[in-house]
């Protein structure tokens, strides 16, 4: 089993390397058709004794339209393998899973605060680096200062981070395109972070990357950063490539601006995002605070054209990944990542980047006049702090696939619902029940002064937005004195006697205290429960409801 690991992982290595060489030689058009064939069962790549030859399996056809050059670097990549037989044996012996736990620098189980994160990451690593002993012997000869930092493997017998480390560190720096310095970034952060979760029994988990050859994203919508470090998708790192070394402040800008509502259905748990520029050579680590556009630097910057500078890069990257593995390791119990999608029994949401968008298939059911008095609904709420607000009109949305036309509309902002299939985030005391009530009925309050009764109101139809609560979910909203909105179908489980009358306003302020007794909080007082009592029998306004003392005291 440690021998078939082993030869596993050398050919992952080998699959990297031939993948590093075709994007440094402009062959990124043809790299995934190369790829596949190599990963094909037939090939048998990853059961090729020597890790060699695979090309000359290769139908021809692959390799047309490859120009001289690129095919002269498909046979480097091929000697370079051939020169490599026995390398699997060697790595059978592989000792990178004891080497990896001593660069952990501390016990805590918790990702460092946002104050202490620079001293952390740029901390010197409480273990060497290792590399081949004959490039070790070359590397201090050139400079002796790099002792402190590197030693000969053999001394830990790490084979396979030792080959990583040397093959970020080997190829001079081409700057000549943003893909070859993506590549080249990704030696030293991704293939060093793969390296470690593959071998980190500490509470092991998986990175996943995306690297993106446009600005804008298809599936999300927006604009995207170059690179993307997701884990249980899950964004927890970021990074922006520009060729020019000159436009370093632009990338580091645009880390603020590109996918900046990163941590908003992460309900607080990640305090901040780290994230790097690079402009040519330059790298330049930075961390996105939670709610924040503007990245700050850490520490200063550092040189890709310099085996030393790259050498501080993956000391660097290896204090990173011991952040990201602690805040993957406090990400809630359920969260909605980017391009999610969740589905009711009426309706679909799917999640971007600081918004939602809400989708309703047009039928007898859900009438199309509807979407012109939903168009009326957000624009009569779109001031109000307390309801979820309509980025634009609702409109209608053909699906590409099957030409279904669909209600569509984009909600913002995004929040956690307080009770779903997925979690329940309920009030637990007396004084978070208090700090919904005051939202939620004055979201009821801004719908009874433009007109409008809410009718559904539910936990599931309450999202929490940092420490304020809205109402969400419009699509029931019915003018106050006329009969209320239900789907042929929708079943109201709350108070059904309601909807056989015209609604008016004390309607809501009935759910509204059902809800509230629902909770059965113990320690939920006296003024507390009259209130309850009050709105359960119609006696009070949402205005009146805000003036009870429990809620003014």
């Amino acid at each position: 089993m440690q021998v078939e690991k082993a030869q596993e992982n050398y050919d992952r290595l080998t699959m990297q390397s031939i993948e590093e060489a075709l994007k440094s030689a402009g062959a990124e058009d043809d790299l995934q058709k190369i790829l596949q064939v190599l990963e094909d069962d037939i090939v048998g790549f990853k059961r090729h004794e020597a890790a060699a030859g695979p090309f000359s399996n290769m139908d021809t056809a692959m390799l047309n339209g490859l120009n001289i050059r690129k095919l002269s670097v498909i046979k480097r990549a091929q000697q370079q393998q051939q020169q490599h037989q026995g390398a699997s044996e060697k790595f059978a012996t592989d000792r990178t899973a004891q080497k990896v736990p001593a660069f952990q620098q501390s016990s805590s189980k918790l990702p460092p605060a946002l104050n202490e994160l620079e001293r952390f990451i740029f901390t010197r690593l409480s273990a060497k680096l290792p590399v081949t002993d004959s490039y070790y012997n070359g590397l201090v000869a050139q400079n002796d200062a790099l002792k402190e930092m590197i030693e000969p493997v053999s001394y830990s017998g790490a084979d396979i981070l030792a080959a990583l480390i040397v093959a970020a560190l080997h190829p001079e720096f081409e700057g000549t395109d943003e893909i070859v310095i993506a590549g080249q970034v990704d030696t030293l952060l991704y293939q060093i972070w793969q390296c470690m979760c593959k071998f980190d029994m500490d509470r092991p988990f998986t990175l996943s990357r995306k690297r993106n050859r446009a600005d804008e994203s298809a599936t999300l919508r927006l604009k995207r950063p170059d690179l993307c470090i997701t884990t249980s998708r899950a964004l927890l790192f970021k990074g922006e490539d520009k060729t020019a070394e000159a436009d370093l402040r632009k990338a580091i800008e645009q880390l603020g601006t590109k996918m900046s509502n990163w941590g908003a259905n992460f309900h607080g748990k990640v305090e901040y995002l780290l994230c790097y520029a690079c402009a040519g050579p330059i790298l330049q680590f930075c961390v996105l605070p939670r709610g924040s556009k503007i990245p700050r630097m850490l520490g200063s910057e550092m040189s890709m054209g310099t085996q030393a500078g790259r050498l501080r890069i993956i000391a660097v990257a290896i204090q990173a990944y011991q952040v990201i593995k602690a805040q993957h390791a406090h990400l809630p119990d359920h969260y909605f990542p980017l391009s999610w999608t969740d589905h009711t029994s009426l309706s679909s949401i799917e999640f971007f980047d600081g918004y939602v968008q809400k989708r309703v298939e047009y039928s007898q059911a859900w009438p199309k006049k509807r979407r012109l008095f939903m168009t009326q609904v957000y624009t009569a709420c779109k001031d109000s702090a307390y309801l979820i607000h309509a980025m634009a009109s609702p409109k209608d949305s053909p699906s590409p696939e099957t030409g279904v036309v669909y209600y569509a509309v984009d909600l913002e902002p995004l929040g956690v619902p307080l009770l779903s299939k997925y979690s329940d985030q309920r009030p637990k005391n007396q004084a978070e029940l208090k700090s919904l009530t005051k939202c939620v009925l004055s979201g009821v309050q801004d719908l009874h002064n433009a007109g409008y009764g809410h009718t559904d109101i539910r936990w599931q139809n309450i999202i929490q937005c940092g420490t304020s609560y809205r109402l969400i979910d419009l699509e029931f909203v019915c003018k106050l004195k006329q009969r209320p909105f239900t789907p042929t179908g929708y079943v109201r489980k709350a108070r059904p006697d309601l909807y056989s009358h015209k609604w008016v306003a004390e309607y809501d302020l009935i759910l509204v205290g059902d809800l509230l007794e629902s909770c059965k909080l113990p320690d939920l007082d006296g003024q507390g429960q009259e209130l309850i009592r009050a709105m359960q029998a119609g006696n009070v306004s949402a205005g009146q409801a805000l003036q009870h003392p429990w809620l003014t005291g």
